[in-house]
């Protein structure tokens, strides 16, 4: 009897310590529609779950934002904001500290904070199919269009090397600066990639960054001197046009 009683304590010890280990974080926040896909009972079958306020994640969690939907993710100690219609993989992972090394953006676009590593500790890096973002202390934003195959990524504090996938060329795109990754179609169908430059960032990525920390207006941690030296005051982080009640539509510039 003790036996059996001891091989139950056991089991579930274990049991304890192996789901506690899955998780890697936690969805701070949301508005609207969000879902986290969620691995089942093998690599290949996910289910859906809807996503509330608090709710843990696990390490390999696909997290989607629906139309007019946004989130408020933590990832060990990287804050993430996503915008409508997003979505974002959590990869690899830091098995002692749960620090995520890899996340990936399929589609959408996202705003994270970074804290520096420890040294030798591995850099995050945000993938999409275009390139790869190196990261470390950082604030940035990344944004791709899987029509287009256009990835931007923009740096508002710290800085980030960027690796275009298909040349290897690597820039480092510093504070107050944007890249863009593009593809053009030559006539005999082969993609050709434009080199890399960074330029200061534009309008319409501001007001993308802008939307894609919306969820966040209100955090002091999004909100820095530098954040509003490029972004304006949080009164200004909207959401695109279409998502704003029509009495408000195009009313932006008069905040």
């Amino acid at each position: 009897m003790n036996r059996i009683l001891f091989f139950y304590t056991f089991s579930f010890l274990v049991l304890a310590n192996f789901c506690q280990a899955e998780v890697c974080g936690k969805i701070l926040k949301i508005q609207g529609d969000v879902e986290i896909l969620r691995i089942k009972e093998t690599k290949d079958v996910r289910i859906g779950i809807k996503a509330t306020d608090q709710a843990p994640l696990q390490c390999d969690d696909i997290i989607l934002t629906g139309r007019a939907s946004r989130a408020k993710l933590k990832l060990g100690s990287t804050v993430v904001t996503m915008s409508s219609q997003s979505r974002l993989a959590a990869e690899e992972h830091n098995e002692k500290t749960h620090e995520p090394n890899l996340l990936s953006l399929m589609y959408g676009k996202i705003r994270a904070l970074v804290k520096p590593r420890e040294t030798g500790e591995k850099n995050l890096q945000i993938n999409t199919s275009t390139a790869v973002m190196g990261v470390r202390g950082t604030d940035l934003f990344v944004g791709f269009d899987p029509n287009t195959r256009l990835t931007h990524q923009a740096t508002i504090e710290g800085k980030v090397e960027v690796e275009q996938k298909v040349t290897g060329q690597k820039i480092m795109v510093d504070p107050g600066q944007q890249i863009k990754i593009e593809a053009h179609i030559a006539p005999d169908g082969e993609e050709i990639q434009a080199p890399l430059r960074a330029e200061p960032i534009s309008i319409k990525v501001v007001e993308q960054i802008r939307q894609a920390s919306f969820i966040a207006k209100d955090d002091k941690e999004f909100a820095t001197t530098e954040a509003v030296k490029i972004l304006g005051e949080p009164t200004k982080w909207l959401p695109p046009d279409e998502e704003l009640p029509l009495d408000l539509r195009g009313m932006k510039n008069e905040f």
